[in-house]
């Protein structure tokens, strides 16, 4: 477990799907897009847009994804999230509100920026209990999988593991 999850002390579900990434571009450029959840959709093919929520000075405080739907006519599905940790041009963390929607529970998502070599190793952390639990890691390693390639195609740099775990 990594030192900032471990400080908020909010893990209670193991870490079920990882994405870490060195992308080829400062931690001011990654985090421009990266640190808006509204700007999901540019990044992630399942996202069809994004909303965030402040609070009066501003400070996000949850956002709420409009996914594309999984099958053509169907709704898609709208997730909201609360964000329990942010930290610019660092990080942020988020719960799911209605983690039901998924089947999930105990659910963190955590991600992270921080300067490398190459310009900024990215790392998005899933961590979760769910009901269907070999399709819910199945999902999240897609979705974390689309998000490095459109992330790499964006800024370069290379992959370095999309997994799932436990």
């Amino acid at each position: 477990m990594d030192t900032i999850t471990e400080s908020l002390g909010l893990i209670r579900a193991p870490l079920r799907n990882r994405l870490r990434t060195d992308l080829a571009a400062s931690v001011a450029d990654v985090w421009a897009l990266v640190g808006n959840p509204a700007r999901m959709s540019e990044y992630s093919a399942g996202v069809e847009r994004a909303e965030v929520r402040t609070d009066p000075l501003g400070a996000i405080t949850g956002y709420t994804l409009h996914f594309r739907p999984m099958q053509p006519g169907e709704p898609g599905i709208v997730a909201h999230d609360t964000m329990v940790w942010y930290e610019p041009g660092r990080g942020w963390a988020s719960r799911s509100d209605r983690p039901e929607l998924f089947g999930l529970s105990d659910d963190l998502h955590v991600l992270t920026v921080e300067p490398s070599r190459e310009g900024t190793l990215l790392t998005w952390d899933s961590h979760y209990q769910a009901q269907h639990l070999d399709a819910t890691r199945a999902h999240y390693h897609d979705a974390l999988s689309d998000i490095g390639q459109n992330l790499l195609a964006r800024f370069g740099g290379r992959l370095i593991h999309v997994y799932a775990t436990g």
